[in-house]
């Protein structure tokens, strides 16, 4: 936060003494003679040096004096920066602070008794329940809220009645804290205690949650009747949280709930652009009850948090082509001022449902619509399956911008109309070959389209040459071998690439006596294209070349020689020796898993634990996890005590646990 009077240099200055600080906090030994140094940290005016001392301290033995000393900086000060601290470092103590928080519930001023109930919630440590419902006969309202929140936390059977006996307080916060921490706890409450606070505006949103929890019909029907009152946007709060899935039967009633209600569709636009994910996901499931295709759009916007993608999804499905027109129609599309996860989302559903009735929309998106959206829609309209796509994907075909993703729409196209497809991209081959449409003939007229896969392949431009070796699979033998032969010696290296790649697709008879060339190639990218063809075909006598090419200086190279090895059956001691010594992390990590399950390779996996980068001392521990023996538990309670990232220690240490049980 800048201060007044700072200037940029002024505020660097402070960064800088802020990081110096806390390095020398973090610095402190963790032991009982250190805690008043930590203590007095506490007090540090930045929150992050407050931070690191609370965690420093946490760390320390809670002997009385730690406790007593963090205990003082909770309850004396009237420093709002140290009281959090404290609560902080008491939260990360743990069960061993709970007798003397405990006692401070019941002995400390007003301030202190509801901190020391926040952090009981925190820890959520079960035999706290019993002071925690003690104290919701506090004289203090925010003690008793405080508590009723933590018993929220830790849950249990006392907890629970206590809760539910607090939903009759006179208080509406208390009732909303009850309510609330009965749902979290996901505790049950009984139907009639509930139907009186779904009326009363302040714990209506609260009790309306808990009601969609209940699993009941009677549940079910006060929040199909919530959905048509005064309250119906918490009411939708219950149907979000309605955890069954909805029959035929229960949409009917969402339906029949809002066929007197006026304003229902623009009531749930607004709702389904509401930040409360419950909200959103009850406005969804109303929305698809109602079969409304003009809320589509909204519906799109429902995932914006990228928490309901899959549910939005299946909801547009529902909807249909009907959805689909409402995303398309309109100038501009709503479809086009969609935004990421939303736009996303709904581009998923007009590829999944379009149909028919929407090539003429489709038409004017992929003439009008960003990139994305033009290639969208020259998809969807092949998927339509229909004739009347036919001609929009043959004209965008001649537009450079267009041209690709047309020809894939095409090729779907084609599935469904070969001949007339074939025929249309005939016409534009003739006009210009172009990559992608000689692709796309090739996939729809298959074994036919031989003649013009041959002529291509001789042609001028390298990406014609590339096309036409990539579409040899469906050209059937005739003259397969030698067009394969001569790509492999191609002057680019685009189309030796091309060629290798295909070797994985043709028949093996070709393939096989080609692929040594292939692996040979100077440049590395036809290497690797080659291993992987070699894995496709099973061709294990070109093993030898294999443990060659991975032990290539090209990490990509090495990569895939290593995917084709294991593939075929397994990594033997040497390459696995070759390839845990690589320069490519990369290449050491997939070769650190490829060898777990060999003795071998636990033994690579403990020697990279010494290893310089902390993502394959990562990959090690994750091998010797599933892998190693009790043994290795000294080698990692070594590497444990060197490690220095945070995360690496993390699975280095879930690694040893694995062990002790082994």
């Amino acid at each position: 936060m800048q201060r007044k009077g700072e200037n940029a240099l002024t505020i660097a200055e402070r960064d800088v003494e802020v990081e110096a600080r806390r390095r020398r906090v973090e610095a402190i030994e963790a032991v009982p003679e250190s805690a008043p140094e930590l203590v007095a940290a506490l007090y540090d005016e930045n929150v992050r040096v407050r931070q690191a001392a609370a965690e420093q301290l946490a760390r320390v033995e809670p002997t009385p004096e730690v406790l007593s000393a963090v205990l003082h900086v909770l309850s004396s000060t009237g420093d709002v920066g140290a009281r959090n601290a404290a609560a902080k470092t008491l939260g990360l103590i743990g069960s061993a602070a709970v007798a003397p928080l405990a006692q401070l519930l019941k002995t400390g001023s007003d301030d202190v008794r509801r901190f020391a109930a926040e952090v009981l919630g925190e820890i959520a440590y079960g035999d706290s329940a019993a002071v925690l419902i003690e104290a919701l006969s506090d004289v203090d309202l925010n003690v008793r809220v405080s508590a009723a929140e933590a018993l929220g936390r830790i849950g249990g059977i006392a907890a629970s009645r206590a809760l539910n006996e607090l939903l009759a307080a006179p208080e509406p916060i208390l009732q909303v804290c009850a309510l609330e921490s009965l749902a979290a706890l996901d505790a049950p409450v009984a139907l009639p205690r509930l139907v009186p606070l779904l009326n009363a505006v302040p714990s209506r949103r609260s009790a309306y949650r808990l009601l969609g929890q209940l699993r009941h019909p009677a549940a079910f029907g006060l929040i199909c009747r919530g959905l048509s009152s005064v309250g119906r946007d918490a009411a939708l709060l219950g149907l979000g949280a309605w955890r069954d899935g909805l029959g035929s039967e229960a949409e009917e009633a969402l339906k029949h709930s809002q066929g007197l209600v006026a304003d229902s569709v623009e009531w749930l636009k607004r709702s389904l652009l509401q930040d409360d994910r419950q909200v959103r996901l009850g406005a969804l499931r109303l929305t698809v009850a109602l079969n409304e295709p003009a809320l589509a759009p909204a519906l799109a916007q429902a995932s914006h948090g990228g928490d309901l993608g899959e549910v939005v999804l299946h909801a547009l499905m529902r909807l249909g082509p009907g959805g689909v027109s409402a995303l398309l129609k309109g100038t501009p599309a709503p479809i086009i001022e969609l935004e990421d996860e939303a736009r996303a989302v709904a581009c998923e559903a007009v590829l999944r449902s379009a149909d028919p009735s929407v090539v003429s929309l489709l038409e004017r998106l992929m003439r009008e619509g960003d990139r994305e959206l033009s290639d969208l829609a020259a998809r969807a309209l092949g998927r339509t399956l229909s004739l009347e796509a036919l001609a929009p994907l043959a004209e965008a075909l001649d537009i450079d911008e267009l041209s690709s993703a047309a020809a894939r729409g095409l090729r779907v196209l084609g599935a469904t109309f070969p001949s007339e497809v074939a025929a249309v991209l005939e016409v534009g081959l003739q006009k210009a070959v172009r990559p992608h449409a000689l692709r796309a003939y090739a996939t729809v007229w298959r074994d036919k389209a031989g003649k013009r896969i041959r002529e291509a392949a001789k042609h001028s431009d390298p990406r014609v040459r590339a096309a036409a070796v990539e579409s040899a699979e469906f050209m059937g033998s005739v003259g397969l071998s030698e067009l394969l032969s001569a790509a492999l010696v191609d002057e680019s290296a685009h189309v030796r690439r091309s060629a290798a790649r295909a070797l994985g697709k043709v028949p093996g008879a070709v393939a096989v006596p080609l692929l040594k060339r292939a692996l040979d190639d100077s440049e590395a990218a036809v290497q690797a294209a080659a291993a992987w063809s070699v894995a496709l075909q099973g061709a294990s006598e070109y093993r030898p070349e294999l443990e060659q090419v991975a032990a290539a200086p090209s990490g990509p190279v090495a990569l895939a020689a290593l995917q084709a090895l294991f593939s075929l059956d397994g990594l033997d001691d040497r390459t696995l020796a070759a390839a845990t010594s690589h320069s490519d992390p990369e290449v050491v990590k997939l070769a650190l898993a490829y060898g777990a399950d060999s003795v071998a390779g636990v033994k690579r996996a403990l020697s990279a634990l010494t290893h310089s980068r902390w993502d394959v001392r990562v990959a090690a521990a994750r091998v010797l996890a599933v892998s190693a023996e009790r043994e290795a538990l000294v080698a990692l309670h070594r590497a444990l005590e060197a490690e220095t990232d945070d995360l690496a220690r993390e699975v280095l240490m879930a690694a040893a646990t694995v062990l002790t049980k082994r």
